[in-house]
């Protein structure tokens, strides 16, 4: 395909996707595709032979699906975050980068719940991708021009053989190069500046939050719970150090990560308790906290965790000053430009595109099946539970976990 024929197929998969609208699919519809259900020998050749007619053209679009079986959960799958908690909402953009108050939960929470996503490894569903992407089946070695991550400056980008929604970076771990995988939603290895961009590592962001918070349980050893007093004596701690390593209180200051200054405090006086935990639970005999079971983790590797986060700090742009956030795409934020690019470029130069683990309630990924459908492309869904693409015509559907499918067409593209 010459670089002319490849740029008119994005502007016009781009164009067709404005006439569709984003609908939700009740279990009912699902039926409208060609859904094949079981775990018979027979339905894991379809699959095997769907790919082998693709072979060196595929590629594969993922989701939080795939990585349960890490440990990971998911949103909408059988014991996804808004079955456990219909009330549970993300965190939002806009909430994020405008109110203080927002930080201190959510880099708490994320505190307490990124050791837990750089722990997990690799699960046989991520094995099984890496063994085929090896075998020649996916899309590979396609590269196409355009501005790179961090600037205007052209360049040329490969084509990538995974589009992944998940930020935990474990297909990479199970040996696929950095090359083959665009991560859609970003990442939790980086943060950055939202102001002037400065980046730095999450783990080198995690030793500082744990430095900044001496009064609470570390990641690796505890967590903060509703039990045992153990909000209070967080607080009672920080009240009789006089608020040692916090900021002026207000959310501006130079900030040096290590310099113990420049952090955001925000800190509120306790209600009187007449003795009593803040929660008005347990009698509080001594400042010192439990070792406690942990938190639940939700989807984007934040701990479940219902505490008073006032008193929790994090640091400010050692460059600007400027509020730092995780390298991921939050809800209601824009994808950038050369991501969104990219994933379009991996339809344009993909012969069919298979979809793995993913309900595909986001428009991010769903606009890429509707462009492929729109294409002419064959598409394939490996998902338990219903998707928002499972009533667009001709798109096959296997009503299977991804792990156990995956595994059964490798032994047989193997043969």
């Amino acid at each position: 395909m010459s670089p002319l024929s490849t740029s008119l197929t994005l502007r016009a998969a781009k164009r067709r996707i404005d006439k569709f609208r984003p609908s939700l699919v009740s279990p009912q519809q699902c039926f409208s595709t060609i859904a094949i259900q079981g775990a018979s020998p027979d339905e894991a050749t379809q699959l095997a032979e769907w790919m082998e007619q693709g072979r060196g053209g595929t590629v594969v679009l993922c989701g939080a699906g795939l990585s349960t079986d890490s440990g990971i959960p998911d949103y909408r799958g059988p014991n996804g975050i808004y079955v456990r908690n219909a009330t549970y909402k993300p965190i939002m953009y806009q909430s994020f980068v405008s109110s203080h108050t927002a930080r201190q939960r959510y880099w708490a929470r994320s505190y307490y719940g990124f050791n837990r996503v750089e722990r997990a490894s690799p699960n046989a569903a991520h094995a099984h991708l890496a063994r085929l992407f090896e075998a020649g089946l996916l899309l590979r070695g396609v590269d196409v021009t355009g501005p790179h991550e961090g600037g205007e400056k052209a360049g040329h980008v490969a084509v990538p053989s995974f589009v992944t929604q998940n930020v935990d970076g474990l297909q990479q771990k199970a040996g696929v190069a950095d090359s083959a995988v665009l991560e859609l939603h970003g990442s939790l290895r980086d943060v950055h500046c939202v102001s002037c961009g400065h980046q730095v590592g999450r783990k080198e962001f995690q030793t500082e939050l744990e430095r900044l918070n001496p009064n609470w349980p570390p990641a690796t050893q505890t967590a903060p719970n509703l039990l045992d007093g153990a909000q209070e004596a967080i607080m009672g701690a920080e009240r009789g150090a006089g608020g040692a390593g916090a900021g002026t209180g207000s959310e501006s200051g130079s900030g040096s990560i290590g310099s113990g200054r420049g952090f955001l405090a925000g800190r509120t006086p306790m209600p009187a308790n007449d003795g009593k935990d803040v929660f008005g639970a347990v009698p509080l005999t001594a400042p010192v906290l439990s070792p406690l079971k942990a938190p639940a983790m939700n989807p984007d590797g934040d701990a479940d965790i219902v505490v008073d986060f006032s008193s929790w700090k994090y640091p400010a742009c050692t460059e600007c000053g400027g509020v730092m956030k995780p390298g991921v795409v939050f809800f209601g934020e824009n994808l950038p430009r050369p991501t969104r690019d990219l994933s379009f470029h991996s339809i344009a130069h993909c012969s069919r595109l298979l979809v793995l683990g993913t309900s595909l309630a986001v428009l991010s990924a769903l606009r890429l099946v509707r462009a492929a459908v729109e294409a002419g492309k064959p598409v394939a869904i490996v998902n338990v539970g219903p998707t928002r693409a499972d009533a667009l015509s001709g798109v096959r559907k296997w009503e299977r976990g991804v792990g156990g499918v995956l595994g059964e067409v490798v032994e047989r593209v193997s043969r």
